[in-house]
């Protein structure tokens, strides 16, 4: 049965001696390599990612058991590991996937498992070799208890050290405040309509350990695993590069930076620690031979361009020039795109319906930034390809995601991704001139930027017919945008009733909360969708249930 334990201790092992120099197992795997115990004792003389790959007999911890921890306690099974610690702070106890998961690796027969639940502290990690983080987990508040002897890691970098050098799949990277997750999906589209074996993982969803895993059991010939990539489309949030020692575990071969405003201060302590997490990213990469994309000028900041230097700024291509992307709008829709080593720029219609499908001149850009990352890969192909691979784009729900109009003829957007000030500012600038027909809904758990105690939402709903604000930060976000007085609610659902009382015919209504979403839901997504359900409720006249 699996152990459920205040913490983990080691019997009988040399407490004396560091972690990395206690001696491995019999046998230990690394990527298809067998490494015996005659090879030595000593294992710092390991690459810094041989360290993570061969587990043999090694102790590690996994700190937050959502998705990408639990991939990455069943990676680290695979790896050899003799003893897994599954933490997390969440005192209410297993979940039913954390409770599967920690059997199925005890079953193995080859691990020791246990399950800590609540606060951590110095016991959980008492002997510990390797201790992987979760995204979602802030590693400050991990590493005043992290051993001596033992490495800190973040989950993707744990799976990408071996990805990308054990088994040499090119990794393209995106990062950025907001254009993330579409841009991810259309490189992973891109690259799929061109031909090409690829997966989209890391923040957009699938974890990046669940990959690597599969991969390992491929060459294996196991059933359940893969046969191999010829790339991966890598989603990267600053929450999964804060841990600076893992700069130098995994290179993309290509990474774009889409932009850069002031986002999650409270977990970087400012604009300066999210810039520096973001500029990790290119630490690895290698000027003149691998390609990062930088934003463009109007949407860094200097705290970007300053933490990444000269050396990744040289030959470095930009959004919005060339060599680099730039988008042409309007009729006959097109984008270019340059490498530094061609001659001249190569240019792509859209079609006559992208920008029907992917609402929002943004989109056209995160399409170029998408096509200037696979041939940065090393690929190439005819222009006609190419532009039917652009044609087949959809882009990912939650996204100025047009959901229908109401029989009286209102139109209702779902943008529920938009959690900072800047996507709401896109999402209204896609409607040009039916912003002043627009009723847009606002709230949640605002975002403190800085000391001030702002939101930084003045100005922001300007020009519009109305604004609904609602949750957590209502109050504030009313205050900062001026909205009527009557119009700030509790809840969404009562928010929604009102926008939809407000709203007359050729109104649209816009769910773009500039705010996170856990006063009420459990994610972005969750809101999003109980969004959709409500607009299905008010087009069949039925009504509204929470």
């Amino acid at each position: 049965q699996t152990t459920l334990t205040k913490g983990w201790r080691q019997p009988g092992r040399d407490r004396e001696r560091p972690a990395a120099q206690c001696k491995r197992g019999a046998l230990a795997t690394s990527g298809g390599r067998v490494v015996s115990e005659s090879e030595g004792d000593d294992d710092l003389r390991l690459q810094p990612h041989e360290r993570l790959v061969d587990l043999g007999g090694k102790h590690v911890a996994v700190v937050g058991l959502g998705a990408s921890g639990l991939a990455a306690a069943a990676l680290a099974l695979d790896r050899g590991a003799s003893r897994v610690a599954m933490l997390d702070s969440n005192p209410s106890g297993p979940t039913d996937a954390q409770v599967e998961v920690a059997r199925d690796l005890e079953s193995s027969g080859s691990c020791e498992v246990a399950l800590r639940f609540g606060p951590h502290d110095l016991a959980d990690f008492e002997g510990c070799d390797v201790i992987v983080c979760s995204p979602g987990v802030p590693a400050s508040s991990i590493a005043p208890l992290v051993p001596p002897a033992a490495t800190l890691v973040s989950e993707l970098a744990f799976a990408l050290c071996e990805i990308t050098q054990n088994f040499a799949v090119p990794v393209a990277c995106v990062t950025g405040t907001n254009g993330k997750t579409t841009t991810t999906t259309f490189l992973c589209s891109l690259l799929e309509g061109l031909g090409k074996t690829c997966e989209a993982c890391g923040n957009i969803g699938l974890p990046a350990s669940d990959v690597c895993l599969r991969l390992r059991r491929g060459v294996r010939g196991e059933g359940n695993g893969t046969g191999g990539l010829d790339c991966l489309a890598v989603e990267v949030s600053s929450y999964q590069l804060e841990i600076e020692s893992c700069r130098d575990l995994f290179r993309p071969r290509a990474a774009a930076i889409l932009n850069l405003t002031d986002d999650h201060a409270e977990r970087h302590g400012g604009v300066e620690g999210y810039a520096r997490a973001k500029a990790s990213l290119a630490h690895a990469m290698r000027p003149g031979v691998d390609t990062l994309v930088l934003p463009r000028e109007s949407e860094s900041h200097p705290c970007l361009e300053a933490t990444l230097g000269e050396g990744a700024m040289d030959g470095a291509v930009r959004m919005g020039a060339l060599p680099g992307a730039t988008a042409r709008l309007g009729h006959g829709a097109s984008i270019r795109v340059q490498l530094p080593w061609w001659h001249d720029p190569r240019e792509f219609s859209l079609g006559e319906t992208f920008l029907e499908r992917c609402a929002g001149d943004h989109n056209a850009m995160n399409a170029a930034a998408a096509l200037i990352l696979c041939f940065a890969l090393g690929f190439d192909w005819p222009r006609r390809r190419v532009e039917a691979a652009l044609d087949a784009l959809e882009p990912p729900p939650h996204r100025l995601e047009r959901l229908g109009v109401t029989g009286g003829g209102v139109a209702y957007v779902n943008d529920s991704k938009a959690t900072n000030a800047d996507s709401v500012r896109v999402a209204l600038e896609s409607l040009g001139g039916a912003r002043a027909r627009c009723v847009l809904m606002l709230g949640g758990r605002g975002k403190i930027l800085g000391e001030s105690g702002s939101l930084g939402l003045q100005g922001l709903a300007d020009g519009v017919k109305e604004v609904v604000c609602f949750g957590e930060s209502g109050a504030k976000i009313a205050e900062e945008v001026g909205a009527r007085q009557g119009l700030v609610f509790s809840t969404i659902a009562e928010a929604l009733e009102a926008a939809h009382g407000v709203a007359e015919e050729g109104d649209t209504v816009l769910l773009s909360p500039a705010c996170a979403s856990f006063d009420e839901f459990g994610s972005f997504e969750e809101r999003g969708e109980w969004f959709r359900r409500a607009f299905e409720s008010l087009r069949e006249g039925r009504k509204r249930k929470m």
